[in-house]
Parts: C-alpha cells; sequence; structure tokens
C-alpha cells in the first residue's frame, strides 16, 4: 500500500489527499486494492508512526512532511515553491 500510497501523493494537487470525499476514499481503496477496514486500519498505523501526519488523518486527510521533504530538490530545482501544508 505505502508505494501506492506515495505515487498517489506525488500525483495529487498540492501532495495531499483529502479522503472526507468518498469518491476520493473509494479511489483510493480500489487503486490499493485494500478494503476500507483495512485502508483505515494501516492509515491508523502509518499516522501513529507518523509516515502521515497524525494531526491531517484526524480530518482524513492524507499528507505527508517525510514525502514533501524527500521531493522537496524537485521543487528547488525548478525554481518553484515547496507545496505547504493543507488547510482542513
Amino acid at each position: 500500500m505505502e508505494i501506492k500510497l506515495l505515487e498517489l501523493l506525488g500525483s495529487s494537487e498540492n501532495h495531499y489527499i483529502d479522503c472526507r470525499n468518498p469518491s476520493t476514499w473509494e479511489f483510493l481503496q480500489a487503486k490499493t486494492r485494500i478494503n476500507e477496514d483495512i485502508c483505515k486500519e494501516i492509515l491508523d498505523l502509518l499516522a501513529v508512526l507518523d509516515a502521515i501526519s497524525p494531526k491531517y488523518w484526524a480530518y482524513k486527510i492524507i499528507w505527508s512532511a517525510n514525502f514533501i521533504k524527500n521531493i522537496s530538490s524537485v521543487y528547488t530545482n525548478r525554481k518553484v515553491d515547496t507545496p505547504l501544508e493543507p488547510d482542513n
């Protein structure tokens, strides 16, 4: 799931996924081929491990500071601002 999640974060505008939208939540499950309960458990665990932001996951938004940090050089090379944390 983690690799698919990183792919989805990379292709999402501003690199976050808003799972409050039912179609986005269903798309995430379909893309990762994981049912709703297991998907939620995995994301809960990723939040506990700080792989995704627990602050945002509490609002069902997937955002990862580590992901942004790891791709920040791409934005530096493009001379474009690195995406900021989402507004809930």
